[in-house]
């Protein structure tokens, strides 16, 4: 999940004027995708411009994987991780993990 800012500086002094946007990306690819995502930032501090933001999001990992595949993208291991099976068709399964994340920024 990343934030892009406007950040303004002089000398020693910094802000952040605003959000310009947020938004995730899946950082490797293989047999899952990343869906229902959703990000959010706002300022620590109440309104912009602002010394520090919080950024939320959520997100739906969904892996397809049939029984014979071993290894991390085993449905065992899956399940032992937190996935759940959400639909199966002709010996292929889909399991889900919904996710979140928050981090702070600061200037300072």
């Amino acid at each position: 999940m990343y934030t892009v800012l406007t950040i303004y500086t002089y000398g020693s002094f910094r802000q952040i004027d605003k959000v310009n946007y947020t938004y995730w990306v899946e950082a490797s690819s293989g047999p899952w995708e990343l869906r229902d995502k959703y990000a959010i930032t706002i300022s620590r501090t109440g309104s912009f411009p602002t010394t520090a933001i919080e950024t939320t999001g959520t997100a739906t990992i969904v892996v397809t994987t049939n029984t014979t595949v071993t290894g991390s993208f085993s449905i065992e291991y899956l399940k032992s991780i937190g996935f759940t099976v959400s639909y199966v068709n002709n010996n292929v399964y889909y399991l889900r993990k919904n996710i979140s994340l928050t981090y702070v920024y600061s200037v300072y």
